[in-house]
């Protein structure tokens, strides 16, 4: 990859790490998982087939948190700005990077 094009990905992620949105997501995960509450919730919907009625209603349980509908919403605007740094540096590149190794 081009000197130019890694310089300036550093930089990004630089920003990137260093965002309000970052630090408050990770903020929320650590004050998620401090909760015992929470977390319990987390562990035993990870063991349930989303088909069950207890899983649905665990999942609204969850998803009505405050913490966790903040948290999902930041993990969403970062799930979407990788999409759109990938898109543009697989056109930078004309690689499929992320699919190289796979």
């Amino acid at each position: 990859m081009d000197i130019d094009i890694i310089n300036k990905l550093d930089e990004i992620i630089s920003i990137i790490d260093n965002s309000k949105d970052i630090k408050r997501l990770l903020e929320l995960k650590n004050k998620i998982l401090s909760d015992n509450n929470l977390k319990d919730k987390l562990d035993r919907i990870k063991k349930l087939d989303m088909y069950t009625n207890e899983y649905k209603i665990l999942k609204n349980e969850l998803l009505s948190n405050k913490d966790i509908k903040e948290y999902k919403s930041l993990e969403n605007e970062l799930y979407l700005l990788t999409l759109s740094i990938n898109k543009k540096l697989n056109e930078l590149t004309n690689k499929r990077l992320c699919h190289a190794n796979n």
